[in-house]
């Protein structure tokens, strides 16, 4: 049970930071690895020292995968990209800014530059990323 309860305050903190508007994920004090979303311990290196920290939000796409015109929880249409943040974390995300009449032109890009967003979702908040050209 102490466990779960450790994991439990990573989770509170991280989506109390969303309700600040601020952005948050883990160091590892041990390797300097980032964690994002936050976790409890280190994926580089198994250490259980995680300081928080904020994320400047900006990122870069590194590909994409159109998912059509489904707007029913963002209010827009998006699309799933392979997202690396300044910080060093990859992660699959929600992208905006992406769709269908410019998929060829944002291939060519890539690398493109993505910027962190906070969006309210069935009463909590979470993170998306939208094209920054």
């Amino acid at each position: 049970m102490e466990r779960i309860a450790k994991y439990e305050r990573v989770v509170k903190k991280w989506y109390e930071s969303l309700e600040e508007g601020k952005i948050l994920a883990a160091k590892c004090s041990k390797c300097g690895a980032c964690e994002f979303p936050p976790l409890y311990s280190c994926n580089s290196c198994g250490a259980h020292d995680m300081e928080w920290i904020e994320i400047s939000g900006n990122a870069e796409l590194n590909s994409f995968v159109l998912n059509g015109p489904m707007d029913a929880d963002y209010g827009e249409p998006y699309s799933l990209g392979y997202v690396q943040l300044e910080e060093g974390t990859v992660l699959s995300a929600i992208v905006f800014g992406v769709y269908k009449r410019n998929a060829d032109e944002v291939n060519k890009m890539l690398p493109a530059p993505l910027k962190a967003e906070i969006w309210q979702r069935d009463g909590f908040k979470t993170i998306a990323f939208r094209l920054a050209t």
